[in-house]
């Protein structure tokens, strides 16, 4: 997973910085964020990188698609982003999300987007 550590460190970048990511999920072929601040992102920058297929916003969240490597890439975008991110992880059609504070307290919820006021209580 090393090898996708500067891929996934472009595309932070371009979308505005981890501090900008309210959560990131994927599913087969994409990684999808919810952002704070859309017009952070760099589009035109994210889709120059030879790993990247194409990028755009979609219901609500911008859109990277990466392939079928998404979930190697995916595990290592939820290390960097070392916060509060809200992960979903599709499977088999159901959508789970857990939320991480650092890598620690998990949590279940079926909200499309995260509160901006979450707080992590490990943080305080």
């Amino acid at each position: 997973m090393d090898k996708y550590q500067s891929l996934v460190s472009f595309i932070l970048e371009k979308v505005g910085g981890k501090e900008n990511v309210l959560s990131v999920t994927h599913c087969m072929t994409r990684l999808r964020f919810t952002l704070k601040d859309d017009s952070l992102v760099q589009r035109e920058e994210v889709v120059k990188s030879p790993d990247v297929m194409s990028a755009q916003f979609a219901s609500g969240r911008f859109q990277v698609v990466v392939g079928t490597n998404v979930a190697d890439i995916f595990q290592v975008a939820i290390t960097i982003l070392a916060k509060i991110v809200r992960v979903d992880t599709l499977i088999r059609g159901l959508t789970t999300t857990t939320q991480h504070c650092g890598i620690g307290a998990i949590g279940v919820t079926f909200s499309p987007k995260p509160s901006t006021n979450e707080v992590c209580p490990y943080t305080q």
